[in-house]
C-alpha cells in the first residue's frame, strides 16, 4: 500500500498538480484552472464597485466572475451583456445568466432566463437543462422531469 502512494505522489509531482504536497485533487485543479483563466482573460483594474477584474465584452466577464465564484457580479455583466445584444438576445448569454440567478437561489428569475433561451433556440440542451434546475429547485417536480426529457 505504501508503494502505491508513494507512486501516486511521484506521478503528482512529475505533473505538478500539487497532490504530492498534501494539497487536494480539486485544489490543484483549482490552481491550473486559474491559470488558464489568467492566460486566456489578462488581468485589469478593476472600476468601481461590483466591477470584474478581467478585461474583455460583459459577457466574458460575466464568464470569469461566475468561474470565480461571483454569481451576484456575474447576473451584473451578464445584464450589460444582454442590455448591448438589445432586441436578439444570446441564448447562450441568457443561459449563463440563468446559472448565475440559480447559484443566488433567485429561482424565478432563473427560470425564467431559461425558458427564454430554450424559446430562442428550442435545441440548445442546456436551456431545459437550466429550466428543469429551477423547476426543481421550486418543488415544481413533475414539469422538471419533462424540461430534462427535453434535454
Amino acid at each position: 500500500r505504501e508503494g502505491c502512494k508513494r507512486g501516486h505522489s511521484e506521478r503528482a509531482r512529475k505533473r505538478g498538480d500539487g497532490a504530492a504536497s498534501g494539497a487536494s485533487g480539486s485544489d490543484a485543479r483549482a490552481r491550473r484552472a486559474m491559470v488558464e483563466i489568467e492566460e486566456v482573460a489578462p488581468a485589469a483594474p478593476a472600476q468601481g464597485p461590483g466591477a470584474h477584474a478581467f478585461q474583455g465584452t460583459p459577457k466574458k466577464r460575466g464568464n470569469a466572475a461566475f468561474r470565480n465564484g461571483d454569481y451576484a457580479g456575474a447576473v451584473e455583466l451578464y445584464a450589460a451583456a444582454l442590455e448591448e445584444e438589445g432586441n436578439a438576445p444570446s441564448h447562450t448569454t441568457l443561459c449563463n445568466r440563468s446559472a448565475s440567478l440559480f447559484m443566488l437561489g433567485r429561482l424565478e428569475e432563473s427560470l425564467a432566463d431559461a425558458e427564454r433561451a430554450a424559446k430562442i433556440k428550442p435545441g440548445h440542451l442546456k436551456a431545459h437543462y437550466r429550466r428543469g434546475l429551477a423547476l426543481q429547485g421550486l418543488l415544481r417536480h413533475a414539469e422538471a422531469a419533462r424540461a430534462f426529457e427535453d434535454a
